[in-house]
């Protein structure tokens, strides 16, 4: 038999932007990440599966906007924020680098396998960010990265 899944979905999401540094974004259900001038911040629930999990992954949807020369880095966030009132003046400071990824090509997910990191601490993805973090002088990333919200997938063991 094939593993069951469980999907674990954000509870909230939202940007911040330097060229806009009081303006809140309140969970545009779209995402926006660009190069030291955008942050995406997503909080999810307590990932506690209710089956023995085999495999875990972090899904992110993308739209067309997987390129090799770009690195991405999910990021713990120090501190509490409301998708109401996160601003790029009120943000919390980023904190320990959990990952870093590059998106898969095309219109697809990428999946960042987190069943390590969750395993080490189950809390680890219920607050975080996502940022680019290539050094180079301008992105080539198109605003619009996520056309669905991000989710965490457990692939259960079957029985």
């Amino acid at each position: 038999r094939p593993p069951s899944t469980q999907n674990l979905f954000q509870l909230h999401s939202s940007y911040v932007d330097s060229h806009d540094p009081d303006k809140a974004f309140n969970g545009t259900g779209k995402l926006f990440i660009r190069q030291q001038t955008r942050i995406a911040y997503f909080r999810f629930p307590s990932w506690e599966p209710s089956c023995v999990a085999e495999r875990v992954y972090l899904k992110l949807w993308q739209d067309y906007q997987g390129d090799p020369e770009k690195e991405l880095a999910i990021h713990q966030v120090e501190g509490d924020w409301e998708p109401e009132t996160l601003t790029w003046n009120s943000r919390p400071t980023l904190g320990q680098v959990l990952l870093t990824f590059q998106l898969e090509s095309g219109d697809q997910y990428t999946q960042l396998e987190v069943t390590q990191l969750l395993a080490g601490d189950p809390a680890a993805l219920q607050n975080f960010a996502v940022a680019e973090i290539t050094d180079l002088e301008a992105t080539k990333l198109v605003n619009e990265i996520y056309k669905e919200p991000p989710r965490l997938v457990t692939y259960c063991q079957s029985v």
